[in-house]
């Protein structure tokens, strides 16, 4: 969800959490965390930390509260989330690349907030290039809970 994007630097991935450079003083730390059930993650926590004085804001981005719940065939709706199915991390109901981008707008456009002037994305492309980059690195995040590689796989249990 976060993949390449030019806003983090010397991206470092551990289990749930990504770390990143904002600028010389200015880290970021997102991690996917479950706000209800134990291993549903649905949202992604983001934690602006000043390398010295330690952490300067933090918030939660709950996925339902970004893209809405999603809707099952004769089921209740169901809050989106990734979890571990057959061993491998999935979406229990898969998300459009659109819900992707807001998601990935959301946590950007506060992050973006914390960059020092001058750092500021210019241009159409540049943005669109960074939007489709920030769903890599949540995804990516989630990835590493078992070292797991490859691509996540939508399954969702009848």
């Amino acid at each position: 969800m976060f993949g390449d994007s030019s806003m983090f630097k010397e991206a470092k991935f551990s289990g749930r959490t990504m770390l990143a450079k904002l600028d010389a003083e200015l880290r970021v730390k997102l991690q996917f965390v479950s706000t209800a059930i134990s291993r549903q993650y649905d949202a992604v926590q983001a934690t602006i930390i000043n390398r010295i004085d330690g952490t300067v804001d933090r918030e939660t981005f709950k996925f339902a509260d970004i893209i809405g719940r999603q809707k099952r065939a004769g089921l209740d709706e169901v809050e989106p989330h990734m979890w571990e199915y057959a061993q491998k991390p999935e979406w229990y109901i898969p998300i459009t690349s659109g819900q992707r981008e807001q998601i990935a707008d959301t946590v950007l456009s506060y992050v973006g907030m914390y960059q020092e002037e001058g750092m500021e994305m210019g241009g159409m492309q540049m943005q669109a290039d960074i939007h489709a980059d920030v769903f890599g690195y949540v995804e990516r995040l989630y990835f590493t809970i078992r070292k797991l590689a490859g691509q996540a796989q939508n399954v969702c249990p009848a």
